[in-house]
């Protein structure tokens, strides 16, 4: 699918967006529904800003009491295999003290959001790492998932 030329209307972009009713107005809220549809839509932020963006997907994990080990194993098992595809590894993150306690943070960092949903599927589809991952509802208590683009990088 080509990119197509967005229309300009003072400081608002129009950009019609495969699969959804209308045109999605002002940039804000391309990026919400860019998130709310996830793979259906394109992701566009590079594009309007002529650089090469990288975003973080964030999923923060309430576990069930006593249940973090067990699930920070499933993830590392699953960022050996990111990093086997060719992605960064993922980063695992558990609390030391917050609030909700037992709280593992896993994030992924992509250039764009859809090669993260293009990842998820890929991970998906290898049958060990279902294997893996096949009884991790039963460790969480509730989620969510956030999605951040990284505005700048400090220098190393």
């Amino acid at each position: 699918m080509e990119l197509p030329i967005p229309r300009q209307r003072r400081d608002w972009v129009i950009l019609p967006i495969a699969g959804v009713r209308g045109e999605i107005t002002g940039f804000d809220t391309l990026i919400h529904h860019a998130i709310r549809v996830g793979s259906r839509a394109r992701w566009f932020a590079d594009y309007f800003q002529g650089e090469v963006a990288m975003y973080v997907v964030r999923e923060v994990l309430n576990c069930k009491p006593g249940k973090v080990r067990p699930m920070v194993e499933k993830f590392r098992a699953l960022s050996k295999a990111v990093e086997e595809m060719g992605y960064e590894p993922l980063r695992l993150l558990t609390d030391v003290a917050s609030e909700p306690f037992w709280t593992v943070v896993v994030e992924a960092k992509v250039e764009r959001v859809d090669d993260f949903f293009a990842l998820e599927q890929e991970l998906m589809s290898n049958g060990s790492i279902r294997e893996t991952m096949a009884d991790y509802h039963d460790l969480v208590a509730s989620g969510r998932r956030e999605v951040y683009r990284i505005e700048s990088n400090p220098a190393r």
